[in-house]
């Protein structure tokens, strides 16, 4: 897969994030089928005989090319707001030596399954399927900003609610996508208010949905912040083409996850325990405005497991 091209010092993503269209759909388009993957490997830590952080020593796997929360800098160096996280953590846990691996979304969740790994960084929402197959931390360690994309035409509408009650046609998401969970919760929600939900096994979906909505085959999707802002906003986006057609607004914020391997109980305890202190002394709001340019956590509302609309 083709790299994005990397800043060597932060730029905001509207500033500058020069993704090309074959690099940003390889690396979207793996989220889906890593899940597949995790559950398909099926094998745990416990199985492959692993023991929980034998020796202190944690290996953190993390997508290559999820500019800006983790990536490979031009010097081949792990960086982005996920492995400063980790750092930081690092910097707390002075019992655990940390190495990091930068590897495609797949790898990582098979990895994770295999017990090769003992950390999963990929910007992921929480998903029951997730949750069963992997071993979750008691504290996110981000949030996403979750926008609604449609066409200036429907500029006016949103919010989820609105659009069911205008009958807009949501773009096909990918069979375990997060985004396709945040919209099956929504429907169990509002029984008054459904929106129709299609799965594809279009691994290109994420991003062909920005054409698909442009185009009018569809009416909208949803997309994080930083995404819009890359890949539609930044004159060098696959997607420019389309700013004087589509139209962006927040409708909420999703939590983001990392992932452990099971049988890592112990060090969950600690590396929750080290999350939780960066979080309440406001590292982790310094550390999203430094990558993203704003503080994603303050678009929460309130401290559900996953996601609130706004």
């Amino acid at each position: 897969m083709e790299s994005p091209v990397q800043p060597t010092s932060y730029q905001s993503p509207r500033e500058k994030a020069i993704l090309s269209r074959r690099s940003f759909i390889g690396m979207a388009g793996t989220a889906a089928l890593a899940l597949a993957t995790g559950a398909l490997t099926g094998c745990s830590s416990e199985a492959s005989g692993a023991s929980d952080t034998a020796g202190k020593k944690i290996t953190v796997a993390f997508t290559n090319a999820g500019y800006p929360t983790a990536y490979l800098d031009d010097s081949g160096n792990p960086a982005g707001y996920e492995i400063d996280v980790l750092k930081r953590v690092e910097a707390l846990l002075a019992d655990y030596d940390f190495s990091y691996e930068g590897v495609d979304q797949i790898a990582v969740f098979a990895g994770l399954s295999s017990g090769k790994y003992d950390v999963g960084l990929t910007n992921s929402f929480w998903t029951p399927k997730r949750a069963e197959t992997y071993l979750t931390p008691s504290q996110n360690i981000g949030v996403s900003v979750l926008g609604f994309l449609t066409r200036k035409e429907f500029a006016d509408i949103t919010t989820l609610e609105q659009a069911a009650k205008a009958k807009l046609r949501l773009a096909p998401i990918t069979a375990g996508d997060g985004n396709y969970f945040v919209v099956e919760d929504y429907n169990s929600k509002h029984p008054d208010a459904q929106i129709e939900l299609t799965a594809t096994d279009d691994a290109n979906a994420f991003t062909e949905a920005f054409g698909w909505v442009a185009e009018k085959r569809h009416d909208f999707t949803l997309v994080p912040l930083q995404y819009y802002d890359a890949l539609v906003v930044d004159e060098d986006g696959p997607y420019h083409q389309y700013k004087d057609i589509l139209a962006f607004s927040i409708i909420g914020a999703t939590k983001t996850w990392s992932f452990l391997a099971k049988g890592r109980e112990s060090f969950e305890a600690d590396y929750s325990g080290a999350l939780k202190q960066l979080k309440d002394d406001g590292t982790l709001a310094g550390l999203a405005k430094q990558w993203y340019g704003i503080n994603n956590f303050e678009y929460l509302t309130d401290d559900s497991q996953n996601y609130n609309y706004l």
